[in-house]
């Protein structure tokens, strides 16, 4: 099991050769905007994250993580990249109100749920879900109903008719809104 570390989010920044020597790590991961854990064989993300108090950006795609992590209590976060991993479950997202991008694309999730909160969501890329064969992808109407304000664009794939009603209802609340 690949688990994160202090040390490992120090050496995963955009900074890290102008890292300041005579600041402790966890000062150094106080003031970090961007953080790139992708690629990392990561299975969990510990609770080590939140001294990223300052994270506008999380690189997350291309792991080995089955969930969401629990300790994004991020509260700046914007862009959250997900993709390309075993996830099945949308959770833990209620503490990112200021989340505009998210990207599950590539993982194990059938329910497009646990969005609510997540009005400042402007872009949601949940398509090519690795679903068991006759699974299609469901959206919650509370979630849909919550991101439908402020959302420009859908990425999906569905094998299934789509439920017509909810997509209109995203299509009409913002005329530039596009859907692939």
């Amino acid at each position: 099991m690949v688990k994160s570390s202090v040390a490992l989010l120090c050496k995963s920044t955009s900074t890290v050769k102008k890292r300041n020597i005579t600041k402790t790590p966890e000062q150094y991961l106080k003031q970090i905007s961007h953080l790139y854990l992708n690629s990392k064989n990561l299975d969990e993300l510990g609770h080590e994250i939140t001294l990223c108090q300052r994270l506008t950006v999380l690189y997350l795609y291309d792991n080995r993580l089955k969930s969401i992590p629990q300790y994004l209590n991020l509260s700046q976060l914007t862009h959250l990249y997900l993709q390309n991993n075993r996830i099945s479950r949308i959770e833990n997202l209620s503490s990112l109100g200021k989340l505009e991008k998210l990207f599950l694309s590539r993982n194990c999730i059938n329910i497009i749920e646990g969005l609510e909160g997540l009005i400042r969501l402007q872009e949601l890329r949940v398509d090519s879900q690795c679903l068991d064969p006759g699974e299609s992808l469901v959206f919650d109407d509370r979630s849909l109903d919550s991101i439908a304000v402020m959302l420009l664009l859908l990425l999906f794939t569905c094998h299934n008719p789509f439920n017509t009603f909810k997509y209109n209802i995203i299509i009409n609340s913002r005329s530039s809104l596009s859907v692939y």
